[in-house]
């Protein structure tokens, strides 16, 4: 550390600095009643903060199909975005070493800036967020470089999205005590890691077009053919249309509000526990919330083929309640963690995985919940679905970067092969 900035060299300094941020962090959860409490309460039959801010569990009914869901509901935009510095020789990330109370690992690196609008206004009445002044306005040495707004999880989020902001330094800044600047060749080596880095951070390193930045005039030359990006568009065809309410959670026959929290009165995979949290690193060093919970793991597929020397994804389309728009590019199979039975797939046991890993949801709202991502290389001779379609390099980064169109599992599992995406930052 030089200056009171702190870089990681290696994936070894980095995972060293996850755990001595975990020690020193004083990080305890337990598991709590409502009553216990009182930043929560029960208003108009909806569990929310006194404050009205964060977000809401609450109930959804589909009126069409007379289908009910269990929801979170949060109005505001998150603020998520990235500091990055290059020199002639290398780019750099800042990220964070973010303790949240449903990690699998309790810390995961998250991007520079992760906040909900409620808790960068501070309405937990603790510290101010570290960095925010980069990316919420004119900033003398922060020269914004791109902006987007992204989805979020559509069957356990009612409509709620995320700015994506990028941000270029004029140069490396000093370090708050759980920031590390991390070099972009690092950071690519890290994405095959278990529960390492956080699902904002896989995003954004995935809606990023790493080349452009890096390798502009190359680029524009042709390496990449840019003009594999335009003229493609998914038509929704047998997408229907449903109309979804938010109704209060006792009127759903599914769950039952107790003391104990929103538990399952029918067979369902998800539930809402209550927690008390203490972290000296954080805003707010000691809080209550609740925390979705589910009893099994999902698993977030992607594969891939080479056609004409070229990589080429296998993309779903499919509708999802809690995103707006009619439909959202999918991988290539998912199954949320909760759900019981794969929906209907394509993998035979010929198909094995070329990278295989673990990844927990979000853990400032999901306790535990976690996929297994696979990727997978495709193998002459089997069919897709309807809603399946093959798309380039060209086309998949063009959708990334656009807004609303990619879930968060697609962005998520694609930092997987961030490499192939972007083979001229790669290969230096």
């Amino acid at each position: 550390m030089k200056n009171n900035i702190r870089i990681a060299d290696s994936i070894a300094d980095l995972k060293s600095f996850l755990e001595s941020t975990k020690e020193k962090s004083d990080f305890e959860l337990s598991n709590i009643k409502l009553s216990q409490q009182s930043d929560w309460v029960l208003r108009k039959g909806v569990l929310s903060h006194t404050s009205n801010g964060f977000f809401h569990v609450t109930g959804l009914l589909d009126v069409q199909n007379n289908r009910e869901h269990l929801v979170l509901f949060q109005p505001q935009s998150a603020l998520t975005g990235l500091a990055l510095y290059r020199d002639v020789h290398s780019a750099y990330v800042l990220l964070q070493a973010r303790i949240e109370p449903g990690n699998v690992n309790i810390c995961q690196y998250g991007p520079t800036i992760q906040s909900t609008k409620a808790n960068y206004l501070r309405f937990h009445g603790g510290r101010n967020t570290s960095y925010l002044e980069l990316f919420d306005g004119f900033h003398p040495n922060a020269n914004p470089l791109s902006r987007s707004h992204q989805s979020d999880l559509g069957r356990r989020y009612y409509l709620k999205d995320k700015i994506h902001s990028y941000v270029e330094l004029d140069q490396l800044i000093p370090t708050d005590e759980n920031f590390i600047w991390v070099p972009l060749k690092v950071l690519f080596e890290s994405v095959r890691c278990d529960n390492f880095l956080n699902t904002d951070l896989r995003s954004l390193i995935s809606c990023f077009d790493w080349d452009l930045y890096l390798h502009a005039e190359q680029y524009h030359k042709g390496t990449i053919a840019l003009n594999e990006c335009h003229g493609y568009e998914y038509s929704g065809n047998g997408i229907g249309y449903s109309d979804y309410r938010l109704v209060p959670l006792d009127q759903l026959t599914g769950w039952t509000v107790t003391d104990e929290g929103v538990k399952r009165a029918q067979e369902s995979g998800i539930w809402v526990d209550m927690f008390k949290v203490s972290c000296s690193i954080r805003e707010k060093q000691v809080w209550t919330q609740p925390l979705m919970c589910c009893e099994t793991r999902g698993l977030n597929t992607l594969i891939y083929r080479r056609k004409n020397e070229q990589f080429e994804f296998l993309l779903t389309t499919d509708s999802e309640f809690g995103i707006s728009g009619g439909f959202t590019y999918l991988p290539s199979n998912l199954q949320y963690p909760g759900e019981r039975l794969l929906r209907e797939h394509i993998l035979t046991d010929s198909m094995k995985p070329e990278i295989s890993l673990f990844q927990s949801e979000e853990g400032g709202r999901f306790y535990r919940n976690e996929h297994k991502y696979q990727i997978i290389e495709w193998m002459n001779g089997q069919s897709i679905k309807e809603n399946q379609k093959w798309v380039s390099v060209g086309q998949l980064k063009h959708i990334l970067k656009s807004s609303n169109k990619a879930s968060l599992q697609l962005r998520c599992i694609v930092s997987l092969v961030i490499d192939k995406l972007n083979p001229l930052t790669s290969s230096c």
